[in-house]
């Protein structure tokens, strides 16, 4: 009997918390409940996690993985629609795995523009091009930037805080598929796909010259460059021999520093703000199902060095977004459980926690932003971290921008209608840009808070 009762443990956990997973009811239409619970909505299962609280549905097992009897049966999933995303490969597995290809109603059904939804709240167009405008990001000089296929494939734009004096700020051969903008504004760290060479390079664009230089090409897979706070270093993920490991290099060029090495895919860097730790994602490989992680490299900017990996303590499954303005914490997205019309259904949550470094762990509290969506992400803090953006997936099958206050724990919706995702603060933290989807046509849009969002 002693060998079944960490199994027995387990089930009850497990039964628990799916009890107890928070319940949404939608007023979706039938071609979009159908769109949602389509087949993609298969889970996976596996013997290396167990409940972690109530909704946040993993932890690394605590019981012996030696046992085989015991399999966890996870809960179906959401097929969440996501982002549009510009792919550096065609990866079958990280871009439509339990997501739609892209936010879109089943049979066409085209969806309203965005309303102005709290008094005091307006909602006002920066793009009109039929052109895709998405990833914006607004700088602490007031500038909007952007990505845009208006001149036949996706380059750098910049325009003002007003949706004027637009222009555009690379021609590259491939497209641009990820970028960064330096925290003073004066420059912008870019990689680039050109599928006909193919080549995968980073480039440094000084915004006074408007000169770009390059830093790094190669036939490998290069993703997601980083300026560090100084602006003296770039962090990077690329692929070799089918691993990804973290990378830096110096912003004027050299030799390449690899920070990781283990078996794990590490991706997505992210420095904090005094530029002496990088986040990344990790995500164990093995046969089994396995979750992605937030490991912490403890940096050295003078040499360049690698000090020390601090390894993720916590639920499982999760993807950083922003580190809070001073340091002391993080924004990201974390597979949870919830009850969608009465079904357990995996899907995203929105969470925050503070972050702290002790030995070689990392200890995190995970805090969820809203219980009554279908689903969240893209949370990043506001300047002085009194609040939390990020776009929700609403029970009326749009999305939203919601902005959830650290102090009053207040949640406030303050965009209806369309599809709004991944806002982006301004310097002074009265506005909000975001990527927008509506009418058959993704543009970039701007939100002026009123003095009653708290």
């Amino acid at each position: 009997m002693k060998r079944y009762i960490p199994e027995i443990i387990l089930i009850f956990i497990y039964a628990f918390n799916i009890n107890h997973a928070v319940a949404v009811e939608t007023n979706l239409s039938p071609d979009m409940y159908e769109y949602l619970m389509s087949d993609k909505t298969s889970g996976p299962t596996g013997s290396l996690y167990e409940s972690f609280g109530t909704n946040f549905i993993f932890k690394r097992s605590s019981y012996n993985n030696d046992t085989n009897d015991f399999i966890y049966d996870y809960s179906k999933r959401l097929a969440l629609p996501t982002r549009l995303i510009l792919p550096v490969e065609n990866n079958e597995s990280c871009l439509s795995c339990h997501r739609l290809d892209y936010p879109a109603i089943a049979g066409g059904e085209d969806i309203p523009l965005t309303k102005i939804l709290n008094e005091g709240i307006s909602v006002t167009s920066l793009t009109f091009d039929s052109a895709d405008d998405i990833l914006p990001v607004w700088s602490t000089e007031n500038d909007i930037f952007w990505l845009s296929d208006r001149s036949g494939s996706y380059q750098l734009w910049v325009m003002d805080s007003m949706g004027n004096n637009k222009r555009q700020l690379t021609n590259e051969n491939g497209d641009v598929v990820y970028y960064d903008v330096s925290k003073n504004g004066n420059s912008v760290v870019y990689s680039t796909y050109d599928e006909t060479s193919p080549s995968f390079n980073i480039k440094v664009l000084d915004l006074n010259s408007d000169t770009a230089i390059e830093i790094i090409s190669s036939e490998n897979i290069i993703d997601r460059p980083e300026l560090s706070p100084d602006e003296k270093w770039i962090a990077y993920s690329q692929k070799n021999d089918n691993n990804w490991d973290i990378f830096v290099i110096s912003s004027e060029g050299g030799s390449p520093i690899r920070l990781t090495t283990s078996e794990n895919m590490d991706t997505n860097p992210q420095w904090s703000p005094d530029g002496t730790i990088i986040a990344y994602k990790t995500a164990p490989v093995s046969g089994d199902y396995n979750l992605t992680t937030q490991n912490f490299i403890q940096f050295d900017k003078n040499n360049g060095e690698l000090e020390k990996i601090y390894h993720w303590e916590g639920v499982q499954s999760i993807q950083m977004s922003d580190w809070r303005p001073d340091g002391t914490g993080i924004a990201y997205t974390a597979e949870i459980v919830r009850y969608i019309d009465g079904n357990p259904l995996i899907t995203y949550a929105a969470v925050y926690s503070d972050v702290v470094l002790k030995e070689d762990k990392t200890v995190a509290y995970p805090v969820m932003l809203s219980e009554n969506t279908l689903g969240d992400r893209g949370a990043v803090f506001s300047p002085v971290a009194d609040k939390i953006a990020y776009w929700s997936w609403e029970a009326d099958g749009t999305s939203a921008i919601r902005i959830y206050d650290l102090e009053s724990e207040k949640n406030t919706k303050v965009t209806d209608g369309g599809f709004a995702f991944y806002p982006s603060w301004s310097p002074d933290g009265e506005e909000i840009i975001f990527e927008s989807y509506t009418n058959n046509q993704r543009d970039i849009k701007i939100i002026k808070l009123s003095q009653t969002v708290d």
